[in-house]
């Protein structure tokens, strides 16, 4: 008995401590990608492709011109990395940690 009124009351608190509210945050801007392995970052687009943002940096020629394809076909083959930074604010924080109470400690229905 002890534990389920612990529970609710940890349960009535996460309530309290975080808005329920969905919170977004737009992390499409200061993007950099690089190809694994090598140590220069360059600056992506994103929504984007690797594609795109290789053309962009001037680090392919245009595929669509002559037979460059075949150039370009390494590409698909090489593994990337995407990166971004941006601050996280408390209320966002909050808000997971509620949702990780809940996720956590909400009891679920037994079936027999």
């Amino acid at each position: 008995m002890k534990k389920i009124t612990l529970l609710f009351l940890l349960m009535v608190l996460a309530c309290f401590w975080a808005d329920a509210s969905p919170m977004t945050r737009s992390i499409s801007s200061d993007w950099k990608f690089r190809q694994v392995g090598k140590q220069e970052w360059h600056p992506a687009t994103v929504p984007g492709c690797i594609h795109t943002d290789l053309l962009d940096n001037k680090l392919i020629p245009d595929p669509y011109y002559r037979d460059n394809e075949k150039k370009v076909q390494w590409i698909e083959n090489e593994d990337w990395e995407y990166q971004t930074t941006f601050d996280v604010t408390p209320e966002l924080l909050l808000s997971q940690i509620y949702l990780y109470i809940l996720m956590v400690w909400t009891p679920m229905p037994m079936c027999s």
